[in-house]
């Protein structure tokens, strides 16, 4: 029996894109957001964020997630498409704070350890709905990490073109706790990962004014729900 249409495995990217009314990211991929606690917390740094915040992502090969970090914790949740790999470099392998099951396609590298290079081993996990390939339907990545994540296209898997996925920040993502890096910075910082960063990073970094609007909207809604809980 032929699938309609509708069916998942014929929906393509811009079906997701124009369906959930997403927009570019500023680290790549597409986004939209989806809920924000009405709830505040401080984060490590004592600023007042939302408890947590969530979006809906797309990546496509095309408009990867290039590396980033965050202050907050942020779990990654599959939904549709082709497997996602999460790329993500780690001061070292105790901040990982997620039990991968032993099948995991995890691939760890420990790089040489001095004064000068902070982050000493990276990991790639794949999620996705396989779990019996060792997929992970979700993931975790520590704040303070430095991460990214790429559509697995390749294999028999590897056939929609996009991965889509939901992530969940706590405390909530801001703007303000939001660095992307060029390839140059992260040479400095982690040269021992240099396929890496040459695969994920950008050489330079695109779009610094949407990065400075959401920032300042960030902070209309912070300054909106401060005052919300006042009244």
């Amino acid at each position: 029996m032929t699938a309609p249409p509708s069916a998942p495995q014929q929906r393509t990217a811009e079906f997701w894109i124009e369906h959930l009314k997403m927009v570019p990211h500023p680290e790549g991929g597409y986004y939209t957001e989806v809920a924000r606690s009405v709830h505040k917390v401080d984060n490590e740094e004592s600023n007042s964020r939302f408890a947590y915040t969530t979006i809906y992502f797309l990546c496509t090969p095309e408009s990867p997630s290039h590396l980033h970090r965050l202050c907050s914790d942020e779990t990654w949740l599959f939904h549709a498409g082709d497997p996602l790999q999460v790329h993500v470099i780690l001061k070292d392998s105790h901040d990982d704070r997620v039990a991968v099951p032993p099948r995991a396609a995890l691939v760890e590298e420990s790089g040489r350890v001095d004064a000068e290079t902070q982050y000493q081993v990276y990991r790639r996990v794949r999620i996705g709905s396989h779990v019996e390939k060792g997929e992970l339907l979700q993931y975790t990545v520590p704040g303070g990490a430095i991460f990214g994540s790429s559509v697995d296209s390749g294999g028999a898997d590897g056939q929609a073109g996009y991965s889509l996925v939901s992530c969940i920040v706590s405390p909530g993502f801001d703007f303000d706790d939001f660095e992307v890096f060029t390839q140059a910075q992260l040479m400095e910082l982690c040269p021992q990962h240099e396929a890496v960063i040459k695969q994920m990073a950008y050489e330079t970094i695109p779009d610094q004014g949407r990065i400075r609007t959401r920032r300042r909207i960030d902070k209309m809604r912070l300054e909106l729900a401060r005052r919300a809980t006042e009244t």
